[in-house]
């Protein structure tokens, strides 16, 4: 089961290691570009389902052996959607955290510059659309670890694992990965200024991009929890 799938990038690649995959999101959008990747190479045994995480519904039929979410844990009710992982799967049967830094989050001169230029917009998009006064949940729970919420619901042999691996971005992927990020959400409603940033960022990085230095380690890493 991939909870909040996106576009398959978990699910597809899974689909030759189990007889059937369900996977769920909340945009229909996404699911509508699973369906068609996992065509394109014949993964023909996922389900594709649109709804929320924490109303995913698992038949009791179904004998769950794995649970995964993939850089979506920290969107969801991490406790709701862990305890029902928890009883959805068989005995054994293990939920994955999979997760990876971002290229705002190291210490690469261009990744300095990233961070500065979506400050910038950020500030013109506030100049223009005030956010709305609240927070989005109780900070307390948030600062909670996702390894610490699987012991609390009852996984055990919780444990993280790490893989740095080096990588190397063109301005085009690296934008293209921004826009899909919540970090970019408020300046994709604002068309005008979200093009005058892509320009600015654009700018900004030419010196890194013609000379091959947009790169970085990334660090990817997995929070495996194993149902008693």
């Amino acid at each position: 089961m991939d909870m909040a799938c996106g576009t398959g990038e978990i699910a597809i690649p899974l689909h030759g290691e189990f007889s059937r995959v369900l996977a769920s999101d909340i945009e229909p959008g996404m699911i509508e570009v699973g369906r068609d990747k996992a065509a394109a190479v014949g993964a023909s045994n996922i389900e594709w389902r649109v709804g929320r995480a924490e109303d995913v519904v698992v038949s009791a039929a179904d004998d769950v052996r794995l649970v995964t979410l993939g850089n979506a844990f920290h969107w969801v009710d991490r406790v709701a959607v862990a305890g029902r992982a928890l009883e959805w799967l068989e005995p054994g049967g293990c939920i994955a955290i999979l997760g990876s830094s971002t290229p705002w989050s190291g210490s690469e001169p261009w990744q300095a510059v990233v961070v500065e230029c979506l400050e910038h917009w950020a500030t013109a998009v506030a100049e223009v659309s005030p956010a709305a006064p609240g927070g989005s949940g109780d900070a307390a729970a948030q600062r909670v670890t996702h390894d610490e919420v699987l012991r609390d619901v009852g996984f055990g042999e919780v444990a993280q694992y790490e893989f740095p691996t080096p990588h190397t971005w063109t301005v085009d992927e690296l934008l293209g990965f921004l826009w899909s990020t919540s970090r970019t959400g408020r300046l994709r409603q604002h068309p005008a200024i979200a093009r005058r940033f892509e320009a600015d960022l654009r700018d900004r990085l030419r010196v890194y991009d013609e000379s091959g230095q947009l790169r970085e380690s990334v660090a990817h890493y997995y929070i495996l929890g194993r149902r008693p």
